[in-house]
Order: structure tokens, then sequence, then C-alpha cells
């Protein structure tokens, strides 16, 4: 008996050293234990997770210090070890892409679907690189089994990224039918992107009256300056159906709440031109630019919307206004010259290239091929 005794803890410790010695140096798993090794081969489900953890890890910091090979090699072992691991998954999947493989990406996080099909950023980044790749088919397919009992009681968080994107693309396909049942099923109506999709999709199909009605109901119940975007589509919407008095009543109402949005103060401006009240228009462009000429991208937003409407004199004070304060004055050139050729003012354009030729300002060089410099 004690011989027995004796020879089974020589074999229990030597079972245990050389498990100890595999994943301590040959695997260099430095966070395994002589109680992990004592245990193996018991634990070597949890050593494994436990090592493709450490792996990952160790990725992700090769990563952050610049080691990009070195990080990219743990990460694909560590996941091959612990394939349920979050972060490591995302970020492999990042540089799948990055490295021009979009299929692989797709594919590896479709795969973590299992582990990760209810966390919301997971979800996100899947439904993006499928949208951004254009996997129509794989989205849908995913929707339909998701989604099969979603009228059933309240939609979850999860369920309501999916219905949103496969919303999205059943519209672009023109499953008018389908797109609407996710919004609505999913409660989307309820928040301003949902309801700016819900209307597009009447407007697309032709029902114009119903796209404006979703938009003023959703509007009404919700006056707050978080639904701008709901008030820029229904201004944009009653502006091209020709409602101006009404579109400048909801663009008034937009830059109120909104007094600080360069879109709702430009939206307002676009109004007031349609409609040919000329002296408010000067009034709130010289509004405009004492607010915002501090902002280049809202200087240039102001410049862009003088060249659709073809005003030449908010053009001339944007371009004049950009100079003053020294922005990078490619933009705002082409732009001004493009608002004298809307407004057809095309021996003034020519002049005022002759003019800016003459002055030579660097970024003529630039654009020289488009007018002919």
């Amino acid at each position: 008996g004690i011989v027995f005794a004796s020879l089974a803890l020589l074999a229990l410790v030597g079972k245990t050293a050389a498990a100890y010695y595999l994943y301590r140096y040959h695997r260099d798993f430095e966070q395994v234990t002589l109680w992990h090794a004592l245990l193996w081969p018991l634990n070597r489900a949890d050593l494994r997770e436990m090592h493709g953890k450490a792996q990952v890890e160790q990725g992700l910091a090769a990563m952050n210090a610049g080691d990009i090979r070195s990080g990219i090699m743990y990460l694909g072992n560590g996941l091959a070890r612990n394939p349920s691991h979050l972060e490591g998954r995302l970020v492999m999947a990042d540089i799948d892409r990055l490295r021009g493989q979009p299929e692989v990406a797709v594919r590896r996080l479709r795969e973590g679907l299992e582990w990760h099909g209810n966390d919301l950023a997971y979800l996100k980044q899947y439904i993006r690189i499928l949208l951004n790749e254009r996997q129509d088919a794989e989205l849908l397919e995913f929707a339909r089994g998701r989604l099969a009992e979603i009228d059933q009681g309240q939609p979850e968080l999860a369920e309501q990224v999916i219905a949103y994107g496969a919303a999205q693309v059943a519209g672009l396909h023109g499953d008018f039918a389908t797109a609407t049942h996710y919004i609505r099923a999913a409660h989307l109506d309820r928040n301003p992107d949902g309801v700016s999709i819900l209307a597009t999709l009447a407007w697309i199909r032709g029902d114009r009256d119903d796209a404006i009605a979703i938009l003023e109901d959703f509007v009404k119940r919700h006056p707050g300056a978080e639904v701008e975007s709901v008030h820029q589509l229904l201004t944009r919407y009653m502006r091209e159906t020709g409602r101006s008095g009404e579109a400048l009543r909801y663009a008034l109402m937009r830059a109120t709440v909104a007094s600080k949005s360069p879109a709702a103060r430009l939206e307002l401006i676009r109004c007031y031109a349609e409609l040919k009240r000329d002296q408010r228009v000067t009034e709130e462009v010289d509004a405009f630019l004492r607010d915002f000429d501090d902002n280049e991208t809202a200087m240039l937003q102001l410049a862009n919307m003088a060249a659709d409407i073809g005003n030449l004199d908010v053009a001339r004070k944007a371009y004049e206004r950009a100079a003053e304060r020294g922005y990078s004055m490619g933009a705002f050139g082409m732009l001004y010259i493009e608002t004298h050729l809307v407004a057809g003012q095309y021996a003034l354009a020519a002049r005022l290239c002759d003019q800016l030729q003459q002055e030579g300002p660097a970024w003529i060089e630039r654009y020289a091929g488009q007018f002919n410099f």
C-alpha cells in the first residue's frame, strides 16, 4: 500500500510538473499556476480559455505598443483558444477589414454571433460592415431569423438595432412593406432616426402627403431640439411640394429651438430666399456671420447654400468673410464661381476667373483644370 501510494504520488508530481512546464514554458502561458497544473487534465477546457484570454490581452498590448505583427499573431492564437472573447474578435474584424479582407471580417463577426448576438456594440459593428460591403442578403436573412416574433411584445434594444439596419436595406430594395413593418414593430417610429426612415419610405413610394403627415405628427409630439433632424426633413419636403409658407413656419420653429445649429439657421435662410423675402435673407445672413464666422465648416455650408440657390450677395459675403478669417480659400473660391454660374451670370463668372488668375492665390493651381485657368 505504501509503495503504491508512493508511486501514485510520484506520478502526480510528475504529471503536475509536466503540465506546468508545458503551459508555462512551451506555450508561454505566464498566468498558469501549480494548482492549475495539479488539476490538469480535468481543467483542460478552462485552461485553454484562460490561455486564450491571456494571449488576446498580449495581442492588444502589442497593438497599442505599435508591434502590429506580434499583436496579430497573439490575437489570432488567443481567439483560436478562446473564441468567445468579445474585444479580441472585434479588433481582429477591424484588422481584417483594414487588410482588405472584408469577407473575412464578415465571417469572423458572423461566427461570433453565437456568443455576442445580444451585445449592442457587436451587433452594430456586424450590421455596419454588412451595410458597407453591401451584404444585403445576409443582413435580411439575419433579420428574418431574429425578428420573426418582434411584434409579440416590447422589443429589446438588440432587436431595435437589427430592425434599424434591416429596414434601411429593405427600403433600398423597394420592399417598403417589410421596411415599414420593422420600423413600427421595433417601435423605432418613436425616435427621430426611425421616423425619418419611415417618412422617407413613404416619400420614395410616392405617398408624399403621408410622409409629411408622419413627420408633422412626430414634431407635434416632440417639440424639443432633439428632433432637429426631423424638422430638417419636414422643411425640405414642404419646400419640394411647393408649400413654402409652411416650410418657413417649421424652419422658424427649428431655428428657435436649435439656434446654435448652423444647419437650422441655413434652412431658415433658404426658406426666406425661396419666398423672395430679401430683407429677411440679408438679416439672417448677417446674424449667421456674427454667430458662426469662427466656424470654417459652417461658413462652407453657407457658401454651398448660396451656390445651390444662386444668391450672389450671400456668396460674396461668405467668400469675403472667409478671406478675412484666413480660411483655406480653395473651396470658397470654387463655390463663389459656381454661384455666378447657377445665377446665370456667365460673363461675371468669366471675369471673376480672370481676376483670380491675375491675383494668383495658392489654391488656383489645384482647380485650374476645372475652369481652364
